[in-house]
């Protein structure tokens, strides 16, 4: 349990200790002041305590344990084709923006084409453009098991240290998800 998680529920505790002892009769007024008091710090360390023992925190939340560092990742730059898999006929390449057809908008980081098999170094992550890896127009790919679409992109660095930003579905199935890595 974290500090905050810890302090919330002791606030919370506190403020129903508050409670009941001024609910003892005395005067009135006082009586109602405070006891909108403990009130407040009731509903404060309940959301508190909540919200620190869920651990939830938008930029988080993608993937489990926090990654020490930066992650090495390998590039997975297959296509489904109807129930089977093949190498894109373009490689993936890295963006200035998390969006798709970089290639052809323009905001494509010249000289960084990848194939699969190729490594990058994973620095943080985003949300960015939905990508998939198969064919919305077609049905052809529902079935396959390899079919992947995702918002989540990392931003990577290459081997000569440029770095931009690549969409998980173009990462082998072991390096999806976030792996820890924190927010860009």
């Amino acid at each position: 349990m974290t500090t905050w998680g810890w302090a919330g529920l002791l606030v919370g505790v506190a403020a129903i200790v508050g409670i009941v002892a001024f609910a003892v009769p005395g005067v009135r007024r006082m009586r109602y002041g405070l006891l909108l008091c403990a009130g407040v710090l009731v509903l404060g360390g309940v959301v508190m305590g909540v919200v620190a023992l869920s651990g939830s925190n938008s930029d988080d939340s993608a993937s489990g344990p926090v990654a020490d560092g930066p992650v090495t990742v390998t590039v997975d730059n297959r296509v489904t084709d109807g129930s089977g898999m093949r190498e894109d006929s373009g490689p993936a390449v890295l963006s200035t923006v998390a969006e798709n057809y970089c290639s052809s908008r323009g905001c494509a980081l010249p000289d960084t084409g990848m194939g699969s098999g190729d490594t990058v170094t994973a620095i943080c992550r985003t949300e960015g453009e939905r990508t998939t890896n198969g064919d919305d127009s077609s049905a052809a790919d529902d079935e396959n098991p390899d079919l992947y679409t995702s918002t989540l992109w990392y931003r990577v660095e290459m081997p000569d240290g440029r770095t931009g930003f690549l969409s998980e579905v173009w990462l082998s199935a072991d390096a999806r998800g976030g792996l820890g890595l924190p927010a860009c």
